[in-house]
């Protein structure tokens, strides 16, 4: 959609707001997955290009609030007594991510692992999953072991997929890292 259209930042939002109501409203699929977390991506997206939303206290003070209500909520263990968990946890997740990208300090010694975001998406389970069950063929079971090595596996190898594939044919690009590369 991006690469193709280039829609600007208001279609953008229709879209999210169309994305979000789809996933809550239509049967799951696995498909679905990707059509529930594309509004997360949107929004990075859409922060990530427009950094000067982050100092619009409307947006902040919003997000500020919906974080609050969304982390009681949770703590009180009573999200669906108020409305489906469905329909309030991905508002509440954003609103929490735009607060963190708003209070924390950056981080610039990660900055660098962006880039590699969508591919990390992409692949993290595929890589994650094949070391997994390498490892417990051979007999490795303990859980913090399995959880560290499938983490790091899970971000190295789609960045290593990235950094390789970012040279290759355009329509190879688009389809095992989602976007066309360069470093």
């Amino acid at each position: 959609i991006d690469l193709f259209l280039k829609p600007s930042k208001r279609s953008w939002i229709v879209i999210l707001i169309g994305l979000y109501l789809m996933g809550q409203l239509m049967p799951w699929t696995p498909f679905m997955l990707a059509i529930r977390f594309a509004p997360f991506y949107i929004i990075g997206m859409l922060l990530f290009r427009h950094p000067s939303a982050l100092r619009d206290k409307g947006l902040i003070g919003t997000a500020l609030v919906l974080a609050t209500v969304g982390l009681i909520v949770a703590w009180l263990g009573i999200e669906d007594q108020i409305m489906p968990k469905k329909w309030t946890l991905p508002v509440y997740s954003a609103a929490c991510v735009i607060t963190a990208m708003h209070f924390v300090p950056r981080l610039r010694s990660i900055e660098w692992i962006g880039l590699y975001s969508f591919a990390i998406y992409l692949w993290h389970p595929a890589a994650n999953a094949a070391l997994r069950e390498g490892l417990q063929y051979i007999g490795v079971q303990n859980l913090t072991t399995l959880f560290v090595l499938g983490t790091l596996t899970g971000i190295c190898v789609p960045v290593f997929m990235y950094r390789t594939i970012s040279n290759w044919p355009a329509p190879v690009q688009l389809a095992l890292i989602g976007r066309l590369g360069g470093r």
